[in-house]
C-alpha cells in the first residue's frame, strides 16, 4: 500500500497535466503544447514558494524524486571496471554526453572500434533508401495496371455472360415457339 502512495504521488502530476494538455491544447492551439509544457515548472516551484515547501521538504513527502531514487550500485565483477566494489549509476545530466566527454568518462577507442559498423549500417540505410523509391514507383504503376486489367476482365466477363444469357434466353424462347407451333 505503501509503494501504491508513492507512486500515485509521483505520478498523478503528470496525469492532471496530461489531461489538460488535452482538454486546453487542442485543435488550433497545438503549437502551445511546448510552451504549456515547460510552464508547469514554474507553476509548480510558485506553489512551493507560497506554501512555504522547501525543495528537500517537497522530497520528503514525496513529490519530487530523491537522488538516491536514481542511484543503482552494479556489484558484479564483470562490470567493475574501475577496480572499485561497484560502478554507482546515475542519469544523464542536461548535455550528458558533452559533461561526460569533458570530465573524461568516454572511451573514445569503442567509439572508434564501433564506427565502421556503424558506418556500414547507415550506407545500407542510404543505399535502401535509394532504392526503395524507384521500386515503389516502378511497381505501384505496374499495380496500377494490374487492378485496370482485372477491372476490364471483370467488365468483360461480366459481359460475356450478359451476352450468353441473352443468347441462351433467345434459344429457350425459340425452343418454346418451336414446340408450341
Amino acid at each position: 500500500l505503501n509503494e501504491a502512495k508513492r507512486c500515485l504521488i509521483h505520478h498523478i502530476p503528470s496525469v492532471v497535466v496530461g489531461v489538460s494538455i488535452s482538454v486546453f491544447v487542442s485543435g488550433p492551439r497545438k503549437s502551445w503544447t511546448p510552451l504549456f509544457v515547460l510552464g508547469t515548472i514554474p507553476i509548480v516551484f510558485a506553489i512551493l514558494y507560497f506554501t512555504g515547501t522547501s525543495l528537500e521538504e517537497a522530497r520528503e513527502l514525496g513529490w519530487f524524486w530523491k537522488r538516491e531514487e536514481f542511484e543503482s550500485v552494479a556489484d558484479d565483477s564483470i562490470y567493475n571496471i574501475h577496480g572499485e566494489n561497484g560502478i554507482t549509476w546515475n542519469p544523464p545530466l542536461p548535455f550528458g554526453v558533452l559533461v561526460g566527454i569533458l570530465r573524461g568518462k568516454v572511451y573514445f577507442p569503442a567509439i572508434i572500434r564501433g564506427l565502421p559498423v556503424s558506418i556500414a549500417m547507415g550506407l545500407m540505410y542510404l543505399l535502401r533508401v535509394s532504392l526503395h523509391v524507384p521500386a515503389l514507383k516502378k511497381n505501384s504503376e505496374t499495380l496500377l495496371k494490374w487492378v485496370e486489367d482485372q477491372e476490364s476482365n471483370k467488365r468483360a466477363t461480366q459481359m460475356s455472360s450478359d451476352v450468353v444469357g441473352v443468347l441462351d434466353y433467345s434459344e429457350r424462347r425459340v425452343r418454346t415457339f418451336s414446340e408450341e407451333s
